[in-house]
């Protein structure tokens, strides 16, 4: 199926696109924020997220906050989304109207 117009293509949103999606709830976002260890910063790294993507910061604030670059803070937020939607933790929530298209497109438990 295809994805609605208004949506960026998957992995290619801005870093503001997803936090916009996460706060309308049109992606899944797990209540915990999990702390990927292999990332950079793993002390930090839900904290940002948290911040950012909950809290609704600016990635400059969060900069200043925690002493790093600006640059640096989206490096992480980019770096944990990828992490986190290859693992599961963050995937599309499917509208009202593409739900009801595929229940009566596809056959129960397709």
């Amino acid at each position: 199926m295809g994805r609605l117009a208004s949506e960026p293509e998957r992995g290619k949103e801005s870093l503001s696109d997803m936090r916009k999606m996460i706060r309308t709830r049109r992606v899944s976002f797990p209540s915990q924020v999990p702390v990927f260890a292999r990332l950079h910063r793993p002390d930090l790294q839900w904290r940002i997220v948290l911040l950012y993507f909950v809290r609704g910061w600016p990635s400059g604030r969060i900069a200043v906050r925690y002493g790093i670059t600006r640059e640096r803070v989206r490096q992480i937020l980019r770096h944990w989304i990828s992490r986190a939607r290859s693992l599961g933790y963050i995937d599309l929530v499917p509208s009202e109207d593409e739900f009801a298209w595929r229940s009566a497109v596809l056959p129960a438990g397709a």
